[in-house]
């Protein structure tokens, strides 16, 4: 049995018993206002993740792939190493983990050459970038279950070090491009209808990168009742760890916050795998696009507590819904009941 297997077979429903618990504590809260929204889900769904009823404060990483794509490297001017596009979002992911108090966890999964140096990257490359999609498959089926066993080992890695709570990242030039491919792939729709635009991008850029992902997905054909043929098809090395990352937490009581469309686009690779593993999920942005856009977090059962857009997909929109979820816990836990005051509901 490989470890993808023995992995999906270990990701089991959580205890509605749990919830129910943690739900009427907090509802017999002695608050002035216990309506706080999206977030008092949030932290429902954290406390399930890691099994407990009153959870301690989560000890958190940020865990980030760095890869190429072969589509985009006539689309982005020098994506190998030397982009210095590379510096500039590994400088804003260490902020981010330093203002989350968070490690930070960067992962070389499919760079060329000698790749980057930097003292929180690590080395689990799959491959030397992906080849052109819009030529053939993005990697081989060896490859795409490779990359998702990345990401669950890098979870268990992380677990065993006592981390519970893991934002997900991704610093990979040309992910859009990847991401949009796997959740058209996957559900059926026109890559128009998916791709989100990077703000830095010119009109001529993104019609290129959404050409180019719909030239993938005729070409290729992916069967969207196959999650492996999906990523091998359409996907990067990148999508497929963050997706191993889900599984990997579904799988031995961790907890995912998402960033971005290329968290949403491993979210739903892991749905398509197990659909207990969303159970460990949660999302932090909105996505206010277009209806395609607004659809992505329905279509997964999962609320977005923020409306930023960021530039890069660095894990700011998971460290900020991380922090409104700590905020949540707190008061949960510190916060006594009704009963506990001798106050009458």
């Amino acid at each position: 049995m490989g470890l993808l297997e023995d992995t999906l077979n270990r990701i089991v429903p959580l205890s509605s018993e749990t919830e129910e618990e943690i739900r009427t504590r907090w509802n017999r809260l002695y608050l002035g206002l216990t309506y706080m929204g999206n977030a008092v889900d949030m932290m429902v769904h954290y406390a399930l993740s890691v099994g407990e009823t009153m959870p301690e404060d989560p000890e958190k990483v940020l865990i980030a792939p760095l890869s190429e794509h072969g589509a985009a490297r006539s689309f982005i001017n020098r994506e190998t190493p030397d982009n210095p596009a590379y510096a500039q979002m590994i400088k804003e992911a260490e902020k981010n983990a330093a203002f989350a108090g968070a490690e930070l966890s960067l992962v070389d999964t499919g760079l060329s050459g000698e790749g980057l140096s930097n003292p929180h990257i690590s080395r689990q490359r799959v491959a030397e970038g992906t080849a052109d999609f819009t030529k053939g498959a993005a990697m081989t089926r060896q490859q795409a279950i490779q990359a998702i066993e990345s990401g669950i080992e890098m979870a268990g890695e992380w677990i065993e070090k006592g981390k519970k709570l893991f934002y997900l990242g991704n610093l990979s030039l040309g992910s859009s491009m990847a991401a949009c491919g796997v959740i058209a792939g996957l559900k059926k729709w026109n890559a128009a209808e998916v791709y989100r635009p990077e703000s830095w991008m010119s009109k001529e850029q993104v019609v290129d990168a959404i050409e180019k992902v719909q030239q993938a997905l005729d070409a290729n054909q992916p069967d969207n009742h196959s999650p492996i043929d999906v990523l091998m098809k359409t996907g990067g090395v990148d999508i497929g760890f963050l997706t191993g990352v889900i599984l990997g937490a579904a799988s031995r009581r961790g907890a995912v916050i998402l960033d971005g469309l290329s968290g949403v686009a491993a979210a739903y690779l892991a749905f398509a795998l197990s659909e207990s593993s969303l159970q460990s999920v949660m999302a932090s942005e909105c996505f206010s696009g277009n209806r395609r856009q607004k659809d992505l977090l329905q279509g997964l059962s999962l609320t977005g507590v923020s409306t930023l857009n960021p530039v890069w997909e660095t894990g700011m929109a998971a460290v900020m819904a991380g922090d409104m979820l700590e905020t949540v816990l707190h008061i949960y836990k510190e916060c006594a009941t009704k009963e506990e005051l001798g106050v009458e509901a």
